[in-house]
């Protein structure tokens, strides 16, 4: 991801994730607020978890996060 062409303020614009789990892998611990995502297509590893967001959230907060459009597909 480039953000100097994708982020503008708290939003993120057309993102497209290859062999992934979303935006962030996995969170652990971690707090993600205030951000709008915007046209993120996420196809998602063989055999793994998948989301706009993050493939995986362990023990973390996410508080005020929009996915606005978009595609998730899982792996295989």
């Amino acid at each position: 991801m480039n953000p100097k062409n994708n982020v503008s303020k708290n939003k993120l614009s057309n993102i497209s994730i290859n062999n992934g789990s979303g935006l962030f892998e996995s969170l652990t611990n971690s707090t993600v607020k205030n951000l709008i995502i915007e046209n993120i297509t996420v196809t998602g590893k063989e055999g793994g978890h998948a989301g706009a967001l993050t493939g995986s959230l362990n023990s973390g907060e996410i508080d005020n996060v929009h996915i606005l459009s978009g595609t998730v597909t899982g792996g295989n």
